[in-house]
């Protein structure tokens, strides 16, 4: 597993955001990923979530991996995870996301 990892970042920053027009966004900064073809000046942030690590594997395809026991499942990040999967991985149906 160790091989087919090319490169990778912990405490990865997701910003999720509203547009002018009701639309959620998520922002990452980072390489992998498109950026954002929405004016952010113009659109009002909720929140942030930050993932454990993200993982670039040698084929390229991205993994976001979080670490969680049931101690840290907590209602907030429930509610983050919903964002996540509401706006982040509808528009990038690519990236693994993992939950161990």
């Amino acid at each position: 597993m160790a091989k087919d990892i090319k490169d990778w970042n912990q405490q990865v920053k997701i910003a999720f955001d509203v547009t002018h027009d009701g639309r959620l966004i998520a922002r990452m900064d980072n390489v992998w990923l498109p950026k954002t073809p929405w004016k952010v000046s113009t659109a009002k942030h909720l929140c942030n979530h930050f993932v454990d690590f993200l993982l670039v594997h040698s084929d390229n395809t991205v993994e976001l991996v979080e670490l969680k026991s049931d101690a840290t499942r907590t209602s907030t990040w429930k509610l983050k995870l919903k964002l996540l999967q509401a706006a982040l991985l509808r528009e990038h149906p690519n990236i693994k996301y993992t939950i161990a």
